[in-house]
């Protein structure tokens, strides 16, 4: 690359998407470590062969209370939403003397000593029907729990093939706001206070705002006037002496992650001769490791000003800025050495001999973990 190419450059991150994190599958069809059966009154609970492909759970109520019952694992589902999914039969379920007592899928959760109460609930006959129940589990939560059954109702109800997940999404944009520096938009070049790369209308002004996809990853892109103004980072580099080393504030995420995205760029003058390292990405674990993750030109990352774009550093957007130059932005995939243990949070630091660097958007993919 000659020197005009290395007037500016490029900084993106993206990852692989993931499945939610799978907590729970039982087939139903016999009793399992961790269950235990909840029968009061007039009810019963057993397994036998009347499920979808074989054995199933059979709850058959007379007015008491018949529960195949579990406690929930805190640390996978604290916080999160859990989504439960079951196959269920019944055959004349008539409700109790109050609205809510009926065949169910329920969670209970406990808060502050108080309990809240989820569930999704069914009468009746009907044939094998999947049945969904979602809750939210608050960061509090001392204990969480989930119940299969029939309470204080008549009839019998099969329940089979259940899978409890954690119903999050496979990539979480983050919110850079309290590491944000500047803004995407300067309105008067070079006067050393100026927003972005403090070059006026060669900036980002335009580039679109909300939740958007780049390569392949959504980005969270701030918008324009919250926060102060400040909507991206910039960091010192070339002959913008007046930027930070550092971010004021790391980007918290606290959970665990295959891999993380930035949608960034970096600014070098004209004739920059410097070393190739921009910056480095610098990821806290929760357990107080650190990962230090260099940023090099023609590495992990790619010229702003006519990219090239590589199998590392994937084309993210592009635009004319003139009749024969474009910009653009790239995307580099950082892999997680350490999927299994949380990223408490991101931050970015340089010598300031390198790019600017400028992120606009940074995505954290999620990881489930190994069986």
């Amino acid at each position: 690359m000659n020197q005009t190419l290395r007037l500016f450059c490029v900084l993106s991150c993206i990852v692989t998407a993931v499945s939610a994190d799978v907590i729970l599958r039982d087939g139903l069809d016999k009793e399992t470590d961790g269950w235990r059966r909840n029968v009061r009154g007039d009810a019963s609970l057993d397994f036998d062969a009347e499920g979808r492909n074989g054995n199933c759970l059979h709850v058959k109520g007379a007015g008491g209370i018949g529960y195949y019952t579990r406690e929930l694992p805190l640390q996978q589902v604290r916080g999160r939403t859990v989504t439960v999914t079951c196959w269920a039969k019944l055959a004349d379920v008539r409700i109790g003397e109050l609205e809510y007592l009926t065949a169910k899928l329920h969670i209970v959760q406990f808060v502050d000593g108080n309990a809240r109460n989820h569930a999704t609930r069914f009468v009746g006959t009907a044939d094998w029907e999947q049945k969904t129940l979602q809750a939210q589990i608050d960061p509090a939560a001392t204990r969480v729990v989930l119940d299969l059954g029939i309470q204080n109702a008549t009839g019998d109800a099969w329940f089979d093939d259940l899978l409890l997940e954690d119903g999050r999404q496979p990539e979480e944009p983050l919110n850079l706001s309290a590491a944000a520096t500047t803004s995407r938009s300067d309105s008067l070049a070079n006067d050393g206070r100026g927003g972005f790369i403090d070059l006026g209308e060669l900036d980002l002004r335009d580039f679109p705002s909300g939740d958007r996809v780049f390569a392949g990853t959504t980005f969270r892109i701030p918008t324009p006037g919250q926060n102060d103004g400040r909507n991206c980072i910039v960091l010192k580099g070339g002959d913008r002496s007046h930027l930070p080393l550092k971010t004021p504030a790391a980007v918290t995420f606290g959970d665990r992650a295959s891999a993380v995205s930035l949608l960034c760029a970096a600014y070098a003058p004209m004739g920059w001769s410097g070393p190739l390292q921009c910056a480095a990405l610098v990821v806290t674990y929760a357990d107080g490791s650190k990962a230090r993750v260099p940023l090099r030109l023609d590495h992990e990352i790619g010229s702003f000003i006519m990219p090239v774009f590589s199998e590392t550093w994937i084309k993210a957007w592009d635009s004319a800025i003139g009749p024969k130059a474009r910009k653009g932005l790239g995307a580099f995939r950082w892999q997680n050495p350490k999927p299994d243990t949380a990223i408490a949070d991101l931050a970015f630091a340089t010598d300031g001999r390198g790019p600017a660097l400028i992120i606009v958007g940074i995505t954290a993919h999620r990881h489930s973990p190994s069986p």
